[in-house]
């Protein structure tokens, strides 16, 4: 298990480095769900650290990034390297408070609330449903419909379960339609499936 304990940059907007950092963070989220970390290789003071490193690397608009010009960058391309980012971290730093409460990185809950105030589902360009619904399960497989439904009085995070709603109920209606064909080919049921019993706690 190869975790990297940075989200690294890269300079030249080389797609398949930038392709490689996204891998890298979502590897850490899958590793935290099949309950292999806290590690040898990865302590709970890397994690600690790990925790700090995504704070400190979040945009100013709220998101996060591996471009080091993501304005450089074309629409369908913002979905790869700064949207898919953005959950991922979002979804790391919510599995860290669930597994470590007792680890503290003080100025977590403003990184959070301003993360989630930055998720958008929609204008990602046409056909985007896919990269939307692989978004999506990133949170699922975090944790993060429960984590926010607990944070539903706290208006940021209310706004995001609010928009989480609005799209399972979106696909309940293509599902209730039989309409889960998608333009470019393939049944995608089970999947819409997975994502509305996901995002049912909310």
């Amino acid at each position: 298990m190869n975790l990297k304990k940075k989200v690294i940059k890269n300079k030249e907007n080389d797609y398949e480095k930038m392709g490689g950092a996204v891998e890298a963070m979502r590897n850490v989220v899958r590793q935290f769900r099949l309950g292999n970390l806290p590690s040898p290789e990865f302590s709970l003071d890397d994690l600690e650290d790990y925790c700090r490193h995504l704070m400190d690397i979040q945009e100013d608009n709220g998101t996060w990034t591996v471009a080091a010009r993501p304005e450089q960058l074309a629409e369908d391309e913002l979905v790869e390297f700064v949207a898919y980012p953005t959950f991922i971290a979002l979804g790391a730093l919510v599995m860290i408070e669930e597994f470590l409460p007792d680890r503290e990185c003080p100025g977590k809950e403003e990184v959070l609330s301003k993360g989630f105030s930055a998720i958008r589902l929609e204008g990602y360009g046409e056909d985007s449903l896919f990269q939307i619904i692989e978004m999506i399960l990133i949170f699922i497989e975090a944790g993060v419909p429960p984590w926010l439904k607990s944070r539903r009085d706290e208006p940021g995070y209310n706004n995001t379960a609010l928009k989480l709603i609005s799209f399972r109920d979106k696909l309940q209606s293509r599902l209730d339609a039989g309409d889960t064909i998608l333009p470019f080919g393939g049944d995608y049921r089970p999947i819409f499936e997975l994502v509305v019993s996901g995002l049912s706690v909310l």
